[in-house]
C-alpha cells in the first residue's frame, strides 16, 4: 500500500508543464467571477487558473479578483466588470524574472485523470507517536533552528539528536516539545544535509520518532532571500493586493526549498481560496515534499473533487 501511494504521489507530482505560454494567473477572487475563454467555452474562475490572450474575465456584483500578468504587472478587476485578457501595460508590480521561476508552481498542472487514481486511497493514522514538525524536509534560515514536535501523550523527558552523514553532531533534553539548537554546539555548516530525531521517555519506556532532514541556508542566500522579500511586500504593499503578495511569497519560498514556510502561507490562502483545485495541488506537492503523505493524500482528494465541479 505504502509503494502504491508513492508511485501515485510521484505520478501527480512529475507531470510537464502546460504547453501554452499563459498570460496571466487569477491570485485573487471573491464573489461570483466568470471566465469565458477565447475559443467560446465557459470555465470556472478559481484561485490559480490560467489565463491566456483573448480570454475574457467578467464579475458580477459584490464580486472582485486580481490578475498577475506574465510580465510582473498586477490588475485589480472591480465588481460588475469585464476584462478581455491581452498583453499588459503596466508597470510591472514584481521583476518579471522573479514571477517567471515561481510560477512553476502554479504551471504544472495535474489533470483529472492522474488526480483520480488518488480516489480510492484512504489517509491512515500517523506512523510515529512523535510527530516532528519543524524543521521538515526543508531549508532554514538561521544557523540555530528550534526543534518543534508534537505528541499524542506527554512524556518526561524528551531527547533531541542532531545528525550528518558523518553521525552524532549534537544531543540536549528538554521537558518541552520545542529546544533551538544551542551556540555551544557544533556550528551546523550551510548545504549540508542533517538529520534529527526525538526520543521520549516515560518511566523505562523509550519511543523514538522518525528521522527527518533539514539545510541550514548560507549567509549569501538568506540575504538575496531577505531582498526579493522586501522587493515584494514593496510591490504589493496594498492591503488589496494581499493574496497576490501571499501568492508570490508562498511561490518564491517554495522554489528555494523553504518548504515550512511555503506550506504556512498557501495553507493561509486556503483559508480564503478553500474552493481552488490548484491550490489543493499546491498543498498536496508540498506536504509530500515535506514527508507528510497522509495529508498529501488529503489535499490531493480534495483537489479531485473541486476539479470535477
Amino acid at each position: 500500500m505504502r509503494q502504491t501511494l508513492i508511485t501515485l504521489l510521484l505520478l501527480v507530482l512529475t507531470l510537464p508543464v502546460a504547453a501554452q505560454s499563459h498570460r496571466a494567473l487569477i491570485t485573487e477572487l471573491a464573489g461570483a467571477v466568470t471566465i469565458q475563454r477565447a475559443n467560446g467555452t465557459n470555465a470556472a474562475a478559481s484561485w490559480g487558473v490560467q489565463l491566456f490572450d483573448g480570454d475574457v474575465l467578467t464579475t458580477g456584483a459584490n464580486s472582485k479578483a486580481a490578475l498577475l500578468y506574465s510580465n510582473g504587472s498586477l490588475l485589480s478587476v472591480a465588481a460588475n466588470s469585464e476584462t478581455r485578457v491581452a498583453g499588459s501595460d503596466a508597470s510591472p508590480a514584481v521583476d518579471p524574472t522573479l514571477l517567471a521561476d515561481v510560477s512553476d508552481l502554479t504551471l504544472q498542472r495535474t489533470g483529472v485523470g492522474e488526480l483520480a487514481a488518488l480516489g480510492g486511497l484512504r489517509a491512515g493514522p500517523s506512523e510515529s507517536v512523535i510527530d516532528l514538525q519543524y524543521p521538515r524536509q526543508t531549508r532554514v534560515m538561521g544557523a540555530n533552528p528550534t526543534f518543534g514536535w508534537a505528541t499524542e501523550t506527554a512524556f518526561e523527558i524528551y531527547t533531541v539528536t542532531v545528525l550528518s552523514d558523518d553521525g552524532q553532531v549534537w544531543s540536549g533534553t528538554t521537558e518541552e516539545s520545542q529546544i533551538s539548537y544551542p551556540n555551544t554546539a557544533p556550528a551546523l555548516r550551510p548545504g549540508t544535509t542533517y538529520y534529527w530525531r526525538v526520543e521520549g521517555e516515560e518511566m523505562l519506556d523509550v519511543t523514538r520518532s522518525e528521522l527527518v532532514q533539514f539545510e541550514v541556508l548560507a549567509p549569501e542566500e538568506i540575504d538575496n532571500i531577505t531582498q526579493a522579500e522586501a522587493g515584494i511586500h514593496a510591490a504589493f504593499s496594498d492591503e488589496s493586493a494581499a493574496a497576490s503578495r501571499d501568492f508570490m511569497l508562498g511561490s518564491f519560498y517554495a522554489k528555494q526549498g523553504m518548504n515550512a514556510e511555503a506550506l504556512a502561507i498557501f495553507s493561509g490562502i486556503a483559508e480564503t481560496q478553500g474552493e481552488s483545485a490548484m491550490l489543493h495541488e499546491i498543498l498536496g506537492k508540498l506536504y509530500y515534499e515535506t514527508g507528510r503523505k497522509d495529508l498529501a493524500v488529503q489535499s490531493l482528494q480534495k483537489a479531485l473533487e473541486l476539479s470535477k465541479k
